[in-house]
């Protein structure tokens, strides 16, 4: 069954900023994604349009929940004037809306996108042909709805704190601890923070301090899903730590 909005332009731009960060969204030719050159370069754009694909059409069901549009105004469009005439419902969608709690919802989703998506390039990239399917999230059953990819998001989310809950704190590990780190300042009783990667970090190191992050602490911020956005310095990762 087709779901109206009557402010679709509105829907993207929220799961577009989610997404990109205020970035522009990513287009592709069916060339591109045959490339493994051009999919090797550029699989954090592939990653994130595989992403906004998603969460288009799951949020947009989601968001179906609100109240539905009856007010048909002069300026209404054509469309929605023969929709709510003919009886459908439309909804709306309004951004301020929102609560917190689901917009960290969706971050907790998009964050367990990322490696899900890596995994399936590089099974491609394996083959001897190489086709990319843009909207392979919306074939894995486990995830075809907003709550099941929450819990498919959770179950990721806990596997990370149990590894990190094994790391082991020797003397290499605390080598690998400065890899891609600068100190910003002594915060006192043995304290200190440093910022994780960035614009003055090769890319390599950058990706290095990023997954030891998220190896010592269980959480997301490694394995990908930042690594482009901090080495171009639109996210910014800071770690306080004990000497």
């Amino acid at each position: 069954m087709p779901i109206n909005l009557a402010n679709e332009k509105s829907l993207n731009k929220f799961i577009a900023n989610l997404v990109y960060h205020g970035g522009d969204i990513d287009t592709f030719t069916a060339k591109d994604l045959t490339s493994k050159d051009y999919i090797e370069n550029n699989k954090t754009k592939i990653v994130n349009a595989m992403t906004y694909q998603w969460l288009k059409l799951r949020v947009r069901e989601y968001f179906t929940r609100e109240e539905s549009v009856t007010n048909i105004t002069p300026d209404s469009p054509e469309w929605l004037v023969k929709a709510v005439s003919s009886g459908q419902k439309v909804f709306n969608f309004n951004p301020d809306n929102v609560p917190s709690e689901f917009h960290r919802d969706l971050q907790f989703i998009r964050d367990f996108f990322y490696p899900t998506c890596e995994e399936y390039i590089n099974k491609e990239l394996d083959k001897p042909k190489t086709k990319l399917k843009l909207d392979f999230l919306k074939t894995i059953n486990e995830i075809d709805t907003f709550e099941a990819a929450k819990d498919e998001a959770q179950k990721w989310h806990d596997d990370l704190a149990k590894k990190a809950e094994k790391q082991q704190n020797d003397a290499d590990n605390f080598k690998k601890s400065k890899v891609g780190t600068e100190f910003l300042m002594d915060l006192g009783d043995d304290y200190y923070a440093v910022q994780v990667g960035g614009p003055n970090m090769n890319r390599k190191d950058t990706e290095t301090a990023l997954d030891y992050e998220s190896d010592i602490m269980g959480h997301c911020v490694g394995k990908g899903s930042y690594d482009e956005n901090v080495q171009n310095g639109s996210i910014q990762i800071y770690s306080i730590r004990s000497k």
